[in-house]
């Protein structure tokens, strides 16, 4: 075995030891926002049937929605004035330039116009032109790399690659966790340490695959901070990118609410919209047999301090924001209805 393999075999082995005691549980933080509004929805008139959205990306012109009952396309560009579907993109199959299994965890690379999306079944990258509306096959990566190491989501951060979520090694998940790579897609290191959630061993394992069973990981456009967002459990993260790939160093970890009731666990986050200057969270704290769609947005910093608390009046499922033009974008679900778009205004933040 060669130096590089033990030095990976040693990693897995040390993060994948048993809850130490002397590490702290991890409780409901304490947030207080200085600023609580109401804000009125109005709905987004379109010509697009929406079914069930995963995703909004916000460009120049477009909204652009991935839906997860499209037929036969992934993504949806409708024009953000008047609604109308102006194109869409992405088959889904197994051929070339199509998707199988994408992650919601998508990269807008403001500085090249494309959005970066990631194929976790194939394991691959596209990238979508928004000038062209156009896909080049050519630059398509399918993804390998002789460690075995897989996560969910994976960005192509331009000096080097990150994934983030259940990282598969040798094909058997072992670790929930952030991973690096160089742009040769050599292995450099994992990157995070799990929470502590509860002092038995057993229900800590359980309640970390619930904070990974469904998860937002967004990257600000300066490629300076990201944010991970739990859905499940309610966890949310903040970390420090500056020194990436060689060291990523969390900034913040944040619980709103407990992570049970009654044995049940608590919805958390919906999604998270982030911004250079600002992380957009949907947050339910609802049960399954609760209303538990998120009816509010709450804003925080990138230093986890919480800035504003929006009540919207509906559930809301995802969201983007354009700061510029003061306006929110979302796909909203009244209780025993179907999904359907609205548009809000941005209050001063």
């Amino acid at each position: 075995m060669n130096t590089r393999h033990l030095t990976i075999a040693t990693l897995i082995l040390l993060i994948s030891c048993n809850v130490k005691d002397n590490k702290e549980k991890l409780r409901v933080t304490p947030v207080s926002f200085p600023k609580t509004v109401n804000i009125e929805y109005q709905e987004f008139p379109t010509n697009y049937l929406v079914g069930y959205p995963q995703n909004l990306v916000l460009t120049e012109k477009h909204l652009i929605i991935m839906d997860k009952h499209g037929q036969k396309y992934c993504f949806h560009a409708l024009d953000r004035d008047s609604g109308k579907l102006e194109f869409e993109f992405m088959t889904k199959g197994n051929g070339p330039c199509e998707i199988s299994e994408v992650s919601t965890n998508n990269f807008l690379q403001s500085d090249s116009q494309k959005i970066q999306y990631y194929d976790f079944n194939h394991k691959q990258f596209l990238y979508f032109d928004i000038n062209s509306r156009t896909i080049d096959c050519r630059s398509t990566l399918r993804v390998s790399n002789k460690y075995g190491i897989w996560p969910i989501a994976f960005f192509d951060m331009g000096t080097y690659y990150m994934g983030a979520g259940r990282i598969g090694v040798n094909g058997k998940l072992s670790k929930y966790s952030l991973v690096t790579f160089n742009k040769l897609l050599d292995f450099i290191g994992f990157h995070e340490e799990e929470p502590v959630l509860s002092y038995n061993e057993e229900e800590n394992k359980k309640l970390i695959e619930y904070m990974f069973n469904h998860f937002f990981c967004k990257i600000s456009p300066d490629k300076k901070r990201m944010v991970f967002a739990s859905y499940l459990t309610g966890i949310m993260e903040i970390y420090n990118l500056e020194s990436a790939p060689d060291s990523i160093r969390i900034i913040k970890r944040i619980l709103l609410t407990p992570l049970m009731k009654e044995e049940v666990n608590i919805h958390g986050f919906e999604d998270a919209y982030v911004t250079d200057k600002y992380i957009y969270t949907p947050h339910s704290g609802k049960t399954r047999k609760e209303l538990n769609l998120a009816q509010n947005i709450k804003v925080f910093d990138w230093n986890g301090e919480p800035i504003i608390e929006m009540n919207v009046g509906i559930g809301i499922r995802c969201l983007a924001v354009d700061e510029e033009r003061r306006k929110i974008y979302a796909a909203a679900l009244p209780e025993d209805d179907e999904f359907f778009l609205i548009t809000m205004d941005l209050p001063e933040i």
